[in-house]
């Protein structure tokens, strides 16, 4: 059965809002990220404001900064994780992945120089205390976790100066290091077979930018598939509305099954993805967030046989 889960950040700015939103409007529970209650919960301050002498900038990195109000970062996972039974079966959380953030620092003012080691090693000692955190309140619950990795998405000359093959391998060493099923979301056109070749926990990608580099990448996906990732469709575009209807966005989704299986991904794995939003919804109202949502749902509905 389709899953619905969420990307991370939301525009609420009370925690206890959005952690109803979270639980009345998807079966995974995701941890929100409320970058308008707090700088602090901003994805670039969340997990890389105090590493590798960069800190808070407002939402994002500065080199040189002081790190900011560290204890305002997990206030609204936080405040989900109260509310969340201890038996709750699935959770999913994120964390930005290290090529984002090594690229942010770069950009902030870092000279560079063993910059993306830095990052490796600080963010997977932050992934350990959170997952530590994520497992003292549910020991039975099966957690997932993301790695956000927009910068993907950007040509690899934008990476500021960060290599192509160093990028992987950091996001490889990342992942090999976390103890929970664990992968990497990208809302952009990246590189998905060098993703794949990862052999990631879980593949989160937006339906509506998959191109030619999808379909060149459906033999190392499909390959992945077999090898046990699940894929996380990013069916809804954040956007105002209009939003495209759900019986446009289930083709999107059926084309990119059908151009998997075509290379050998077995449509019974597929049928275990979840979907979600396309990327995070700080960006949107409440309202545009409300309705995203609920076309997820509808998605999934029609997915399932169920709309």
């Amino acid at each position: 059965m389709i899953a619905t889960t969420g990307v991370g950040s939301l525009p609420h700015t009370d925690p206890a809002e959005a952690a109803g939103f979270v639980t009345a409007t998807v079966r995974i529970p995701y941890l929100p990220q409320l970058p308008l209650r707090h700088p602090e919960e901003g994805m670039l301050a969340q997990w890389g404001d105090g590493l590798c002498g960069c800190g808070a900038g407002g939402m994002g990195l500065e080199y040189g900064a002081e790190p900011g109000e560290r204890d305002e970062a997990f206030t609204a996972a936080a405040t989900l994780v109260d509310a969340l039974p201890a038996d709750t079966p699935m959770l999913k959380t994120q964390a930005t992945g290290p090529v984002t953030l090594a690229a942010a620092m770069a950009v902030s003012g870092h000279p560079g120089s063993g910059l993306l080691e830095c990052v490796v090693a600080g963010l997977g000692d932050r992934i350990h205390r959170h997952l530590d955190w994520l497992r003292s309140r549910f020991p039975e619950t099966e957690i997932t976790l993301v790695l956000d990795e927009p910068a993907l998405g950007a040509a690899p000359s934008l990476w500021a100066g960060v290599d192509s093959a160093e990028a992987f391998d950091a996001i490889a060493a990342v992942l090999a290091a976390i103890p929970v099923p664990a992968g990497v979301h990208c809302c952009g056109d990246a590189d998905w077979e060098a993703i794949a070749r990862l052999r990631p926990g879980v593949l989160s990608l937006d339906v509506a930018t998959l191109g030619p580099r999808f379909v060149d990448a459906a033999g190392e996906i499909a390959a992945a598939v077999a090898a046990g990732t699940r894929m996380i469709w990013g069916a809804v575009p954040v956007v105002a509305p209009p939003l495209p209807g759900a019986g446009t966005v289930v083709t999107r989704i059926r084309r990119a099954e059908g151009t998997l299986v075509l290379a050998g991904a077995d449509i019974r794995r597929l049928d275990e993805a979840w979907i979600s939003p396309a990327c995070g919804m700080a960006a949107v109202t409440v309202d545009q967030a409300a309705a995203v949502a609920a076309r997820v749902a509808d998605v999934a509905a029609e997915l399932n046989g169920d709309g």
